[in-house]
């Protein structure tokens, strides 16, 4: 018999649903439980079994390293030199000559836009530290009449205004407060004037005023 077997009583049976054929005796039951395998093998002292060798070099290897992390602590990079981050510094405003009615070209916005833009061909200039420059009309449908001198960069997409019209006396006024900022969705028509005129590569302007010219008429 198997070491892992043993016998079952018969009478262990008793009180159980009766057997449907009376006085027929039952016969011994066989049952057989699975042997206990070898004890794990024990190769040094204070080491559970052989699993545990594999991470000893695991744990060796973080011991090292946190004594070299708190070695250096005091340590710094003597070469390094830290600089600000480089700021553009934006080409001398020159504003343009007042625009007559008709030297504005049409810009269509969208048809979400009840207001009209129009830009001047005569205004736009490419400027030395990479921006754009533009002078942009903005007609409500009552009629009343905006006029902005403006800057854009293609790089970050930023904008700003150096300039307000005044078309009663045919002039610009300089904007007490100019600083560049980020176009958001609102930004009408800037946004779209970026894409569709004066940044036709995202980040890099047009290359000539021609261009934006030619784009600008084909955005009427």
């Amino acid at each position: 018999m198997h070491p892992g077997c043993r016998l079952r009583d018969p009478r262990q049976y008793r009180g159980r649903r009766r057997h449907p054929w009376p006085g027929l005796v039952l016969r011994t039951a066989l049952a057989c439980r699975p042997a206990a395998g070898p004890a794990p093998i024990h190769l040094y002292p204070g080491v559970a079994s052989v699993n545990a060798i594999r991470f000893l070099p695991v744990i060796a290897l973080a011991f090292v390293t946190l004594a070299h992390a708190g070695d250096n602590s005091g340590e710094y990079n003597r070469n390094y030199e830290w600089k600000p981050d480089e700021v553009k510094q934006d080409t001398a405003v020159t504003l343009p000559a007042w625009v007559a009615d008709d030297g504005w070209l049409p810009y269509n916005a969208g048809r979400m836009h009840k207001n009209r833009y129009f830009v001047a061909p005569s205004s736009i200039s490419l400027v030395a530290d990479g921006s754009v420059r533009y002078a942009l009309k903005v007609v409500s449908p009552e009629g009343a009449q905006n006029y902005l001198y403006e800057g854009m960069r293609c790089e970050n997409s930023q904008t700003i205004r150096y300039a307000t019209g005044r078309p009663e006396s045919k002039s610009w006024r300089m904007s007490p407060k100019s600083e560049w900022r980020k176009l958001i969705p609102g930004d009408v028509p800037q946004v779209q004037l970026k894409y569709d005129v004066f940044c036709p590569d995202q980040d890099r302007p047009v290359v000539s005023v021609e261009q934006a010219v030619k784009l600008l008429q084909n955005n009427r």
